[in-house]
């Protein structure tokens, strides 16, 4: 098994370097689940990484190879080629122009198979697990909640879920999740 851990920042991914991630996956999740960072965070991340692990990068909701251009430009100015661009199978991704823009590219395009969480059933469980805890409960309280009180409930959720609450999993052996990337236990971390 691998560990895929999702970082905003070059702090981030030299913790989850540090932590024992095997990819680093770029991502903004203040922009959504498919949350791109920016052209100048990326290349601090991929100078943070180096070529010691897999860099992956969210391009967000974009749909078209404009988008994947930028992605393939902004990882050769940090000294990366673009390998493999992973899509699900809407028709835009399976449309001629796009597909001969990532070959254009030298990249191989890989697409999620329907109805097989193992694709990326990491981000979809976490997904599930705060709409769940966090977004139900949230709207439960309230018929139009405002989206200060929603961000305030999703830092809170996120605090108690990465810092405070034990998990159960065969691999976290009952640590929080930051004790596993950070390698320090919850009452030493600074937040």
């Amino acid at each position: 098994m691998r560990l895929l851990v999702s970082v905003s920042d070059a702090d981030e991914a030299s913790a989850a370097l540090a932590g024992g991630a095997d990819i680093v996956d770029a991502k903004d999740p203040h922009a959504g689940p498919l949350g791109a960072v920016s052209g100048r965070v990326l290349r601090q991340i991929c100078a943070a990484v180096g070529h010691a692990r897999p860099v992956t990068a969210a391009i967000g909701d974009a749909c078209d190879e404009i988008a994947v251009e930028a992605v393939a430009h902004e990882l050769a100015a940090a000294g990366w080629k673009l390998r493999e661009v992973t899509t699900d199978n809407g028709s835009e991704f399976r449309a001629k122009h796009f597909r001969e823009s990532v070959d254009a590219l030298g990249a191989r395009q890989r697409f999620i198979r329907a109805g097989r969480p193992n694709s990326n059933g990491c981000v979809e469980r976490v997904q599930l697990t705060i709409l769940e805890e966090c977004w139900r409960p949230a709207f439960a309280r309230s018929l139009v909640p405002k989206s200060t009180a929603l961000a305030q409930d999703l830092a809170e959720y996120l605090e108690e879920y990465n810092y405070d609450r034990a998990h159960t999993g065969r691999l976290t052996n009952g640590r929080v999740p930051a004790d596993i990337v950070y390698g320090a236990r919850k009452t030493s971390i600074s937040r």
